[in-house]
């Protein structure tokens, strides 16, 4: 007769906490790049199965953000942007890992420059919401007077506000002076003549 002496060795099982920047490359060779739970099996020193969840967590960031320049950006990580665009900073974080940060860049140049025709005045920006000024009024708006084209109904001082999306900006101030009495408020002169038929 026969004895056998007979030791069954249980699998095991076991949780891990990872704690990587990116990804994590599992003992097989497989690698994660998310967060989350994740199960792994391979034998251990006594030749039975192992069983390891890993409980992940990826410590790289990711935001992005939009902004509206009227030259030029300079993003957080010191880089000059004078066109619009999209770009990517890469910065550290907290946990001393990436932080991916996406900008969308729009630069909005503003034309104050206005050109005079005689005593009509033209702005040379084509894409801005237009506000015409009186300078001789401590530059207040003029009414009704928002076209890239102002034809002003006296002589005087006056300047253009331009805006576009959140920016801002305001031309010189330009002298219409050669309005004669006839232009002026759109209304004509009025001429006397004397009666012929008195003496």
């Amino acid at each position: 007769m026969f004895y056998f002496d007979i030791t069954i060795n249980k699998a095991s099982a076991d949780t891990i906490k990872i704690s990587v920047c990116s990804e994590f490359t599992t003992p097989k060779g497989n690698q994660i790049n998310k967060n989350g739970f994740v199960k792994d099996s391979f034998l251990n020193t006594l030749g039975c199965d192992s069983l390891v969840t890993y409980d992940i967590k990826l410590n790289e960031t990711k935001s992005a953000r939009s902004v509206v320049s009227c030259s030029y950006y300079i993003t957080p990580a010191g880089k000059l942007v004078s066109s619009s665009g999209i770009y990517i900073d890469t910065l550290v974080n907290s946990n001393g890992c990436d932080s991916l940060l996406t900008i969308d860049v729009e630069i909005v140049r503003l034309n104050t420059s206005v050109s005079q025709l005689g005593g009509t005045l033209v702005s040379e920006d084509q894409l801005a919401t237009y506000q015409w000024l009186d300078c001789n009024d401590n530059w207040e708006k003029i009414p009704s007077e928002t076209k890239q084209i102002f034809k002003p109904a006296n002589n005087g001082i006056y300047a253009l506000e331009l805006s576009n999306k959140s920016r801002l900006d305001t031309s010189s101030c330009l002298i219409v002076s050669n309005l004669d009495v006839a232009q002026m408020d759109g209304r004509l002169p009025v001429l006397k003549y004397k009666n012929p038929q008195k003496a």
